[in-house]
């Protein structure tokens, strides 16, 4: 087993700010860790705002820092998080649309050592 494979991939996202009608452990399985990432043992935060239309979709997601002076997280955490949040299915947006900050995390957790299990 590589090291990588040591790591459960785990992803979470939660709203920023106010709370939000949604259920966001459905919005979190849309979002996939990226293989790459996993194997390189990146994590990451990445804020991202969307709008979501009237009938339920995200219409835009993108990288919304916090302020000006933050660092940018991973190119591949920031893509999967917004193509993540853009193929999720939302109730629809009360009136026209609706903006969310919602804040992505990836973490890799560490599995169960299978050989310490007895059997």
């Amino acid at each position: 087993m590589g090291s990588w494979q040591r790591y459960k991939p785990a992803v979470s996202a939660r709203p920023i700010g106010n709370s939000s009608p949604f259920d966001w452990s459905a919005v979190e399985d849309s979002i996939t860790y990226p293989e790459f990432a996993h194997r390189a043992r990146l994590e990451g935060t990445v804020p991202i705002e969307i709008v979501i239309d009237p009938e339920g979709a995200a219409s835009t997601a993108f990288f919304a820092p916090y302020d000006e002076g933050e660092a940018e997280p991973n190119e591949l955490l920031v893509k999967a998080a917004t193509r993540g949040l853009q193929r999720a299915l939302f109730s629809p947006a009360p009136g026209d649309t609706l903006r969310a900050r919602v804040l992505v995390r990836f973490s890799l957790v560490p599995r169960a050592d299978l050989s310490t299990v007895s059997r």
